[in-house]
Formats: structure tokens, C-alpha cells, sequence
């Protein structure tokens, strides 16, 4: 279970929820205006925090958590929904927040089923509905950075994120 002595959990626990490498976050759900200030750090610590000495509130009432908060970290869509010519501005405050150049997030299957850059290429969707049995159309895909040159890969082929 999820328990600390379960498996799930001790695998969860010891695992950051979001991480900032080469100045791109990588999260599951997104960061929301709510959740930015926290920046990286604060993230894993509050999840950190819901998943152990606040497990039990987390059990009790996960919407009013970090954890399981629908603008919290692992759950918010936000960054993969909002409209781009409108919601702009607040991914600039997000990215400065968390002292990103740019987040990459899932959660939220790409209605193209392909690997979508958003906001210029400071978020991009990386959950392409892998589990075709679920998502009609979907696809396994992965997402390859290397220095500036982003590349979604998929079965029958490679295709640059611009």
C-alpha cells in the first residue's frame, strides 16, 4: 500500500515530485499561480510533508492538500487547458516563480496525441494517451532534450519541438 511501510509508498516517498534540471521543470499535473511561490523546492517539500507527517490529513481530506489539491502539483491542468493568448502573462510569473525556462508536464493527453509544445515552447505536454486502450488515438512517445534541440519520439519516427 501507500502506508510508509508499504511498497508504493516507500517507492512514492522516495522520489521528488517535481524537478528542475538545466533550468526545465518536470512535474506530473503543472504548477498553478496558487502553487508557483512555492518554487521547486517548496513543491517537494509540501508533497513530502502530505505523504508523511500529514498523511493522515492527506487520508482524511486530499483536496485541501498539496498532494491532492485540483491546482496542486500532481493534478492541475492548467498549463496543458488554459488559453494561450489569455494565460500568458501568468506562465511568465510561473516560470520566474520557480525559476524555470520551461516546464514539461502530463497528466493532460494532448488532444493531437502527439507531444505539444504550449506558450512558446515553455510548457510543453508530454502525455500523449500511451494507454491506447483508454485513449482512442493515443500513442507511447518520449521526449529527448539536448541542449536546445527538443525531439518527441514515437514508433515511426522523430519530429523536432519548435
Amino acid at each position: 500500500g501507500f502506508s510508509d511501510k508499504g511498497e508504493y509508498g516507500r517507492w512514492i516517498r522516495g522520489h521528488a515530485a517535481a524537478a528542475r534540471v538545466n533550468g526545465i521543470l518536470f512535474l506530473h499535473g503543472g504548477v498553478s499561480p496558487r502553487v508557483a511561490p512555492l518554487g521547486c523546492e517548496g513543491i517537494n517539500a509540501g508533497v513530502v510533508a502530505d505523504l508523511t507527517t500529514g498523511f493522515a490529513k492527506f487520508l482524511e481530506a486530499p483536496l485541501t492538500t498539496l498532494s491532492g489539491a485540483e491546482d496542486g502539483p500532481l493534478w492541475y491542468r492548467g498549463l496543458a487547458l488554459q488559453e494561450e493568448g489569455v494565460f500568458a502573462p501568468e506562465v511568465d510569473k510561473i516560470l520566474e516563480a520557480v525559476r524555470a525556462r520551461a516546464i514539461v508536464v502530463g497528466h493532460t493527453v494532448a488532444t493531437s496525441g502527439r507531444i505539444t509544445p504550449r506558450f512558446g515552447r515553455r510548457v510543453v505536454q508530454i502525455d500523449t494517451g500511451m494507454l491506447t486502450s483508454v485513449y482512442k488515438g493515443g500513442r507511447p512517445s518520449a521526449l529527448e532534450i539536448a541542449g536546445d534541440t527538443w525531439t518527441a519520439i514515437y514508433e515511426d519516427g522523430r519530429q523536432i519541438i519548435r
